[in-house]
């Protein structure tokens, strides 16, 4: 029996050619970012979108998601959600302001495979739509479920992220289900983010699941972490050897 730790914070990094890299709601340092980078040693980017209204030419803004790991990381690969929202694209009647974040690109999940001796595990780090409806974000979640549909039932997978919807709901709940995964933090008792305003107490969108020969055990929401406007989760993994 394999024990190990994950946890899974705000996924999207921007890189903007400033000194300083944007991580979930706040400011890092480069230094910051390096010593993350060198305790984990091995990370995967995938590019969701060039920001217009940031960077420059020679410095573009990128925004996606990383897949950070202390073991060996291989075959990362992006999937590209079929369906998007049109929110982000750029208007000729917009002002071109930070504010209204024109972006070129769309919606990705980043999946890659982390080797830990013998063992491969398959992760879908995901980033579902915010400025859209559920029935969206459910496609979006169905193009990775089509994926991971292709492997052996019994293929040791993680899916994480923020997923803007809450997955203990009926639609969500029921196809990842019928894929096989398990939740593996109590996200559906307690909320991923903070209140918005006094007549909401957080919102349940960041989850993350797993499938095979794998358990997970000690998922918790880290509340009191505010680096972010998304609490970080963790949960251990117990492997079947």
């Amino acid at each position: 029996m394999t024990e190990l730790a994950v946890a899974v914070g705000q996924l999207r990094i921007d890189f903007d050619g400033s000194p300083q890299c944007r991580f979930g709601g706040g400011q890092v340092a480069p230094s910051q970012l390096q010593i993350a980078q060198a305790r984990m040693r091995l990370d995967a980017f995938g590019r969701e979108f060039v920001e217009l209204t940031q960077g420059s030419k020679p410095n573009p803004a990128y925004h996606g998601q990383s897949t950070l790991s202390k073991w060996r990381i291989s075959n990362p690969r992006i999937i590209h959600f079929q369906q998007q929202s049109e929110f982000w694209k750029p208007r000729w009647f917009k002002p071109k302001l930070a504010t209204f974040q024109e972006r070129l690109g769309g919606r990705i999940a980043l999946a890659a495979e982390i080797n830990i001796a013998a063992i491969s595990i398959l992760t879908y780090n995901l980033h579902l739509e915010s400025r859209a409806d559920d029935d969206l974000r459910l496609a979006q979640l169905n193009d990775v479920l089509h994926d991971a549909a292709s492997y052996d039932s019994a293929r040791t997978i993680i899916l994480a992220g923020d997923l803007n919807l809450n997955a203990s709901k009926l639609g969500a709940a029921g196809a990842l289900s019928r894929a096989g995964f398990c939740e593996a933090t109590p996200n559906a008792r307690v909320a991923t983010t903070p209140a918005r305003h006094m007549l909401e107490s957080g919102r349940h969108i960041d989850w993350a699941f797993v499938r095979g020969s794998i358990q997970a055990h000690k998922g918790k929401v880290h509340n009191s972490v505010k680096a972010s406007d998304h609490y970080p989760i963790s949960f251990e993994l117990r492997i079947s050897d």
